[in-house]
C-alpha cells in the first residue's frame, strides 16, 4: 500500500530533487522500506505509513548520514571528522521499553 502510494505521488510531481532532498528520500526510503526514487516533495510521511518510530529512525540515518557528510566536505581534519568518524563506528542499540517497535 506504501509503495502503490508512492508511486502516484511519483506520478505528480517530476522535478528533480535538490541533494540534500535526495538525503531525505533515502532515509525515507529506508525507514518506510519504500524505494527512494518514488519520493517527491509532496511526499507525506504519514500517508506512506510513516510513524513516530520509523521518524526517529529517519531521523537519525539523516543526521549521520549529513554529519558525515558535512565533515568530508571540510577540507581540514579536524574535530567534525572525528565526530563523523566515531558517530560512524558507534553502536546505537536498539529501541526498547515502551518506546520499542510493534513488528
Amino acid at each position: 500500500a506504501a509503495a502503490d502510494a508512492a508511486a502516484a505521488e511519483a506520478r505528480q510531481g517530476e522535478c528533480a530533487l535538490s541533494p540534500l532532498e535526495s538525503a531525505v528520500a533515502v532515509a525515507w526510503g529506508e525507514a518506510l522500506a519504500v524505494d527512494p526514487s518514488l519520493l517527491r516533495r509532496a511526499s507525506s510521511f504519514l500517508l506512506l505509513g510513516g510513524d513516530s518510530i520509523k521518524a526517529l529512525r529517519a531521523a537519525r540515518a539523516l543526521s549521520l548520514r549529513l554529519l558525515h557528510h558535512h565533515s568530508h566536505a571540510q577540507s581540514h581534519a579536524g574535530r567534525w571528522g572525528e565526530t563523523a568518524a566515531a558517530a560512524d563506528q558507534a553502536d546505537y542499540g536498539t529501541i526498547q521499553g515502551p518506546f520499542a517497535p510493534v513488528e
